[in-house]
C-alpha cells in the first residue's frame, strides 16, 4: 500500500528500543503515553466524545457464498497480528494514556437487512449504515474498532468496518485490507497466509520516537515553520470568517462527489513534470488556486498528509503514524499556473525536509505566538489528500465493491479528497454544512475541475484572469463566497 500522497517517506535507521509495555498477570499490557501526534487528536476527541469525526468508516458490498465463519476468523487474525487494533485509552492525573488488551474473541454483530422487495433491503442497509456510523466509538471500553455484517440474501451481505483514528490512518487501512483477503483465502484452504512478518508493533514506535526526541523539543523544526506561519494574520491567509471554525473535533457534514478525467490526468502530468513537479504537486496548486479565486486571500494555507513512518520497521504496521503539514502559498497579482506549480514544489520541498515536528506542536507554539484560544485551530480550514492508488479488497470466490458512505460530520470546513484508478482521479469535496450549503459545495467541486482546464491549456496566462464559478452562473444563482461565508 503506497502511502497516501505523492510525498517521500523518511525514515531514521536506529537500533529498536525494548518493546513499550509488557503484559501484566491480567492480560493487559502495562499503561504507555501516547505518541506526540495521539495526544494533539485526543486533545481535539476530548473536546467532544460523542463525535464520530474521527471514525474511519470502511463498507464493502460482497455477493457471493460468504463463508461466515472464515470471515470472522479472518478478523479475529486481524485483531491478534495488531496491537493498535486492541487499545484502550484512559487518563490518569489529567495525562493521557493507551493500553494493550487482551481479546481472545472480537465479535463481528451481524444483523438481518431483508425485505419484500429489493428497494426496501437497500433503504434498510443505508438506514444502518447511517445509525451504526453515528454510534460513538467508546475508546475506554469497547475499543477502536467494530465491525457490522448486514445480511441482504443468502448471497448478498455489507461489511461495515470503523476503526478510530487514535490507531489507524489511511496507510494501515490499506494494509488491513491487503491482510484481510489473505487471512479470508487461507481459512478457506485451511492453509497459513503468507503475510509479511511484523517488524514492530506500534507502542515500540511510539516509544522509540518520544525518545529520539526527548531532548530538543522540536526546537529546530519550529524554528521553521511558526516564522512562516505568523507572516501573517489569520484573515489574510484563511477563506474563512473568524466565526467559521477551524479544525474541529466534528461539524455535521455532506460529500460531493469528483472525478478528473484520465485524458485530463495525462495533461497535468506533463505540465507538472516541465516543471519537475509531481501530480500532488500540481493538484495541490490547483487547490490552492481555487481557494485564492474563491476568497480572494494572497495566502492561503492548506492541510496535506504526510506518511510519518519514520522508520522502515513500521511499514507493515497499523496505527496512528500519519501527521499533518500545514502548507501555505502565496500569490502574487500576476501569477500564472506554471509559476504557481514551481512555488509550491519549492515550499513543499522544505516542508518535506521538516515534517517531524508534529502538527500538534506547530498549532501549540502559534497559539503562543498570537494569544489564540486552545480551543481552536488558527491554521487550517482546509485539507487535501491525494491517494497514489485507491485500495482493492477482494475475497476469494466473492464479488466485492467499495460502497459510496455520506460524511455525517466533517473535521474542516472543506476537504478535498482523491484516489488514482485507471479512468482518472476519482474522490470527493466534503464540507461542513455550517461553512457552505450543498449549492456553494457542488460550484467548488465543479470550479475546481474548471481550473485544472483552464490550467492545462493556458498555463502561462495569469491566474485571476480565469473564468471559474461557472456552476453558479448556469444556476443562475451567480454566488460571492466570502458574502456566503459571512453570512
Amino acid at each position: 500500500m503506497a502511502p497516501g500522497v505523492e510525498l517521500p517517506v523518511h525514515r531514521r535507521a536506529l537500533d529498536p528500543h525494548e518493546a513499550a509495555g509488557q503484559n501484566d498477570k491480567s492480560g493487559h499490557s502495562k499503561r504507555s503515553p501516547l505518541s506526540h501526534n495521539q495526544q494533539y487528536l485526543w486533545f481535539v476527541h476530548q473536546l467532544n466524545p460523542e463525535s464520530n469525526a474521527y471514525v474511519i468508516p470502511i463498507a464493502w458490498r460482497i455477493r457471493g457464498p460468504l463463508n461466515l465463519s472464515a470471515l470472522q476468523s479472518s478478523l479475529n487474525d486481524l485483531i491478534q497480528r495488531h496491537e493498535a487494533l486492541r487499545l484502550r485509552f484512559g487518563e490518569e492525573g489529567g495525562q493521557p494514556y493507551q493500553q494493550v488488551c487482551d481479546i481472545p474473541h472480537w465479535p463481528l454483530r451481524q444483523v438481518e437487512c431483508q425485505g419484500s422487495e429489493p428497494s426496501q433491503a437497500e433503504a434498510k442497509l443505508n438506514e444502518l449504515l447511517r445509525q451504526a456510523m453515528r454510534e460513538p466509538l467508546d475508546l475506554s471500553s469497547s475499543g477502536p474498532i467494530r465491525g457490522l455484517l448486514m445480511r441482504l440474501g443468502a448471497e448478498d451481505h455489507a461489511l461495515l468496518l470503523e476503526i478510530h483514528h487514535l490507531v489507524c490512518d489511511d496507510w494501515s487501512c490499506g494494509i488491513l485490507a491487503a491482510e484481510l483477503s489473505k487471512l479470508y483465502a487461507g481459512h478457506l484452504q485451511h492453509t497459513a497466509p503468507s503475510l509479511t512478518a511484523l517488524q514492530s508493533g506500534f507502542l515500540e514506535f511510539v516509544q522509540w520516537h518520544r525518545d529520539a526526541r526527548e531532548n530538543d523539543g522540536f526546537e529546530k523544526e519550529l524554528g521553521y515553520w511558526l516564522p512562516r506561519l505568523v507572516r501573517s494574520t489569520d484573515e489574510t491567509e484563511a477563506p474563512f470568517p473568524p466565526s467559521v471554525p477551524a479544525e474541529s473535533s466534528g461539524s455535521p457534514g455532506g460529500r460531493i462527489p469528483l472525478h478528473v478525467p484520465h485524458e485530463l490526468v495525462k495533461k497535468l502530468l506533463k505540465l507538472g513534470g516541465a516543471s519537475r513537479a509531481t501530480l500532488f504537486m500540481t493538484l495541490l496548486a490547483g487547490f490552492h488556486a481555487l481557494l485564492h479565486r474563491c476568497g480572494g486571500q494572497s495566502r492561503t494555507r492548506v492541510g496535506i498528509p504526510s506518511a510519518g513512518r519514520l522508520w522502515s520497521r513500521v511499514e507493515s504496521t497499523v496505527g496512528y503514524f500519519v501527521n499533518t503539514l500545514p502548507h501555505a502559498a502565496d500569490f502574487q497579482p500576476s501569477m500564472s499556473f506554471t509559476e504557481l506549480i514551481e512555488d509550491v514544489r519549492g515550499t513543499l520541498v522544505q516542508d518535506l525536509a521538516h515534517s517531524d515536528v508534529p502538527y500538534g506542536r506547530i498549532v501549540n507554539g502559534l497559539q503562543k505566538v498570537r494569544g489564540l484560544p486552545a480551543s481552536r485551530s488558527p491554521l487550517l480550514t482546509s485539507m487535501f489528500t491525494l491517494r497514489q492508488s485507491d485500495s482493492e479488497f477482494g475475497l476469494e470466490g466473492l464479488r466485492v465493491e467499495g460502497i459510496a458512505l455520506p460524511a455525517l460530520q466533517s473535521q474542516f470546513p472543506l476537504s478535498l479528497w482523491l484516489a488514482q484508478k485507471s479512468t482518472g482521479l476519482h474522490g470527493y469535496l466534503s464540507f461542513a454544512t455550517e461553512s457552505f450549503d450543498e449549492f456553494t459545495a457542488r460550484g467548488l467541486a465543479s470550479s475546481y475541475l474548471q481550473l485544472l482546464e483552464s490550467a492545462v491549456a493556458e498555463p502561462a496566462r495569469p491566474i485571476f484572469r480565469w473564468a471559474i464559478m461557472s456552476a453558479f452562473a448556469c444556476a443562475g444563482r451567480p454566488i460571492s463566497l466570502r458574502r456566503c461565508w459571512a453570512s
